[in-house]
């Protein structure tokens, strides 16, 4: 019997081992998290399921059955969970697949799942649902509908109604399959209330509980009990074994049903001709999801449950181990081991301590942390003698082990020694588990209480992997924490963005970007340079200058560096001159194009960084637009700009050709005065317009008040001279000292006249 069985064990664990050919449709789970498999079925039995009689059935079972449903373009289907939910399961979200192909025209029809919870009276409630829009092929496929949930509790005595709804073209027909291994239609959930062992316990021959057993006892009988707890129910247990003694044994069910949460497995032995000592024994259950492993990709993963216990025949010492760290903290959720031809172990509470029985003997220690056997550093006490992993026991004890466990503080570096904030560490410890950091702005992981051994680390930073290799952690006694730096291929890179003049940009933006779209962004100092802390690899750069991209390309980062990038900007030197080709000093200069816009005011000479483009140029003087033009900038330039500046050159003459002293000239635009002068000669430096010009000379002249004007408009467009010439001085005749002449000589002639003939009267008397 025993061989048979071992044989049928090994065929066993070969199915495990062997994948199938059938598409997995999920990665394996994580031991908090299992992925349940149910298969869609439809019985040649009908039951009874919550007030609802039906052969459509699902459960983790693979069904032998073959089904296959057609319609012409409109399929409905429900299937409920039987037997009914054993013990409280919750369901997280989950992925449903049904083989399917179709006649017609309509290949892309729609698909619909609804997932109810179905209480004890009939009443449903949904939970779930998910929907596809598939592009079906003729032949037989399998497609898949995605559906989550927030973590749904379904009680025990429940069922689960799955209703499945395709509709399509009026003139296809389609079919579904499902119901055996072929056609195993079904569906996964994610759920944290799988299978598992309760409890293993060892009986004597009156079914007592018992570690011990007598070495001379008359019934050498020992009974193996093993309670297996599963809220899907007793039918989901597929196998439970016990490996003991260097051999495989099966276990039989003594107590539960196919709808029961408890199921209690036996198993019997005799240990006559056994030696005294410690015996450790291992149970191990597998439940239908482990055994079916999605289609047929048997695995033992985290599906099979496993629980060790012992016990002695014979009677052991008592040692009382206590656990610590390096630094003296205690230990706890470890295990110690003492070996010599066998293994016996104690397990450590949360105060580190516990009790281990053994015989007498030279034993290997052990200790078992994070589901790994730490490496043999450790300093232990017993009997006033220091050990280190080899002790030798001769009667109980206590034993204080100090263990390779301690703290330990990751210091992650660029390759200059910068702290590195916001990178992604990975650190996978010795049992392969792995645990995801995220630095701070310190760029320090703290480690606490992890045990010594060679560690992976894997650092990504801006999905680059910039660190990829092991650190060994040793804690040995008296050490409380150690440091790690753990230096990247992160490294500085300096960028000098350069013009065509050879200078240096100063605000120009960078950005670059690597191959997994990170972008890094920075503006170069006055001294042209951009300072990045990156990772290796090969990047895109562009450079934009004045809202301008002025470069691009790519470039490789494999260590600290300068690059050097020539930009298309260049050196335009300009130049305004007014019409007689002399500097116009003090004009402002405004220059604009691609979004940029420049404002000098000069002693008539300016020099600007430009990127290369089209631009608009305005010069103004004197409030006046002199100069309009568009220049295009392809390369450094040297540009003199004419500005429509004119001279006006105004001689004031009197009548006799001579500089008319005294007079002024007054010139206007636009109701303002644009010009004085009091010379009689003077030049005027003018935008071109139109102005109104007045020559103006006021004075008296023998007596006589003079008021001469003289007025123009002109528009000036071009150098101007113009002579005036005002009448003056005027005719003497025209003065009023003239006229006053003439006066007094009139009057004097009316005397001299009155005179004579007042005389001539008297003579006549």
């Amino acid at each position: 019997m025993k061989k048979e069985f071992m044989v049928f064990f090994i065929i066993f664990l070969l199915l495990i081992y062997i994948p199938s050919s059938n598409f997995s449709k999920s990665s394996t789970p994580s031991c908090t998290e299992e992925m349940v498999t149910f298969y869609i079925q439809n019985t040649t039995m009908s039951e009874n399921i919550n007030n609802l009689t039906t052969t459509y059935i699902f459960n983790t079972n693979q069904g032998t059955r073959g089904t296959v449903d057609h319609a012409t373009h409109y399929i409905i289907e429900d299937w409920y969970l039987y037997p009914l939910i054993a013990g409280n399961f919750y369901i997280f979200n989950g992925t449903f697949w049904i083989y399917i192909r179709f006649n017609g025209t309509d290949n892309n029809p729609n698909i619909y799942l609804t997932l109810y919870e179905r209480s004890p009276s009939g009443q449903e409630t949904q939970i779930a649902s998910g929907s596809s829009h598939p592009i079906l092929a003729t032949s037989i496929e399998s497609y898949q509908i995605s559906f989550n949930t927030t973590g749904v509790k379904i009680p025990a005595g429940y069922s689960i109604h799955l209703h499945f709804d395709l509709s399509g073209g009026t003139s296809t027909n389609y079919w579904v399959y499902y119901g055996n291994s072929t056609y195993a239609s079904g569906f996964d959930v994610i759920t944290n209330t799988s299978m598992y062992i309760s409890d293993v316990e060892t009986l004597n021959y009156q079914n007592v509980p018992s570690k011990g057993f007598g070495i001379n006892a008359t019934n050498k009988e020992i009974t193996f009990l093993a309670f297996i707890n599963d809220p899907l129910g007793g039918y989901d247990i597929k196998n439970v074994s016990i490996y003991l003694n260097g051999n495989s044994y099966n276990m039989i069910k003594i107590s539960g049903t196919e709808d029961s949460f408890t199921n209690v497995y036996e198993f019997q032995i005799n240990y006559t001709g056994w030696q005294t000592g410690n015996y450790s024994y291992t149970v191990y259950a597998l439940d239908n999801s482990g055994y079916y492993y999605h289609l047929n990709y048997f695995s033992y993963s985290c599906y099979l449950r496993s629980d060790q216990s012992y016990f002695w025949i014979g009677f052991p010492l008592k040692i009382n181990v206590n656990l610590y760290t390096s630094s003296g903290v205690p230990v706890s959720h470890a295990r110690v081991e003492l070996t010599n031809n066998r293994t016996v172990y104690g397990n450590l509470t949360n105060n580190g301590k516990t009790v281990i029985y053994a015989y007498a003997g030279t034993y290997e220690i052990k200790i078992i942390y994070d589901n790994y056997t730490l490496p043999e550093i450790m300093t232990v006490f017993m009997n006033n003698k220091t050990y280190g992993n080899m002790i030798s026991i001769s009667n109980s004890t206590n034993m204080t082990i100090y263990s390779d466990i301690g703290n330990s503080t990751i210091k992650i570096l660029t390759s200059s020694g910068m702290p590195v904030f916001n990178a992604l560490v990975y650190m996978k410890y010795p049992n392969g588990i792995t645990s995801i950091f995220q630095t701070g702005e310190n760029g320090t992981l703290n480690l606490r209480n992890i045990g010594g051994g060679i560690y992976m680390f894997t650092v990504y930073y801006e999905g680059v992997v910039v660190y990829n290799s092991t650190v060994n952690f040793e804690f040995r006694m008296n050490l409380s924490s150690n440091s790690i730096n753990l230096f990247t291929e992160i490294y500085d890179v300096k960028i000098i963005a350069g013009s065509y003049a050879d200078e240096n940009l100063s605000n120009a933006m960078i950005f670059l970007k690597n191959v997994y779209g990170s972008e890094n962004i920075n503006v170069t100092n006055s001294s042209g340079i951009a300072a990045f802390e990156i990772p290796s690899g090969n990047y895109v750069y562009t450079v934009e200058y004045m809202n301008t991209i002025v470069s691009g390309g790519n470039f490789t980062v494999s260590g600290n560096s300068t690059v050097f990038i020539k930009t298309n900007v260049f050196r335009v030197n300009m130049k305004i001159v007014d019409s007689l080709n002399n500097t116009l000093n003090g004009s402002f200069v405004n220059i604009n194009g691609d979004g940029n816009t420049f404002t000098t005011i000069s002693n008539g000479t300016m020099s600007y960084i430009l990127p290369e483009g089209n631009y608009s140029v305005n010069v103004y003087w004197d409030n006046r637009n002199v100069n309009s033009t568009e220049i295009y900038v392809y390369g450094n330039e040297n540009i003199t700009l004419q500005a429509s500046v004119y001279y006006l050159t105004i001689n004031v003459f009197d009548s006799n050709n001579n500089p008319l002293n005294g007079s002024y000239i007054l010139i206007q635009s636009n109701q303002s005065v644009q010009a004085f002068s009091y010379k009689p000669k003077d030049t005027f430096k003018l935008p071109g317009g139109f102005y109104r010009i007045y020559v103006v000379y006021k004075g008296t002249y023998y007596l006589t008040g003079i008021d001469l004007v003289k007025e123009y408009n002109i528009t000036i467009d071009h150098n101007y001279l113009i002579n005036v010439k005002m009448p003056y001085p005027i005719p003497f005749y025209e003065t009023y000292l003239f006229i006053m002449i003439i006066i007094f000589i009139v009057l004097a002639f009316l005397v001299y006249m009155i005179a004579r003939k007042i005389e001539k009267g008297k003579v006549s008397k």
